[in-house]
């Protein structure tokens, strides 16, 4: 029986990942010309964590394959969550450009959050006893809604 392979070509961990680093080197050196440049690399991580939430999402995982790689996906954005509150911790103690500052940790909290989210989504989804356990609601609630 052939395993289906799920991938995401566009939407790729190792571009989050990279976009993470440049995030990390901007908050390390506390620039302000590389904290505008921040900003614009979080709304682009912002942006490819909202298409791999929506790829996650989407996805039909009926497959050991396909739940090794949300797992997969699961562990690799709870990483990048726990990198990301991190690094708004250490944006948050810094001094300088308060107005700035503000902004940045407000885009890297949403990351965090929509990292995680994904996270736990890519992991229910992974999990083959969640997926039984939906199904069944499903069936209860078609079978109500045929008596009813």
């Amino acid at each position: 029986m052939p395993v289906a392979t799920v991938e995401l070509p566009e939407h790729g961990m190792d571009a989050i990942e990279a976009m993470h680093d440049r995030v990390q080197r901007a908050v390390a050196q506390g620039d302000f010309i590389l904290g505008i440049r921040l900003c614009v690399s979080l709304l682009r991580l912002r942006r490819r964590l909202d298409s791999m939430g929506r790829v996650v999402s989407a996805k039909a995982v009926d497959t050991e394959g396909g739940r090794m790689f949300l797992r997969e996906v699961a562990r690799h954005n709870q990483s990048v969550a726990a990198k990301l509150s991190s690094d708004r911790d250490q944006l948050a103690e810094m001094r300088p450009f308060p107005i700035l500052r503000f902004m940045l940790v407000r885009l890297l909290d949403a990351a965090v959050i929509k990292a995680e989210d994904i996270a736990e989504t890519a992991a229910l989804g992974a999990s083959l006893e969640f997926a039984n356990l939906v199904e069944e609601d499903l069936k209860g609630r078609a079978a109500a809604h045929d008596n009813g």
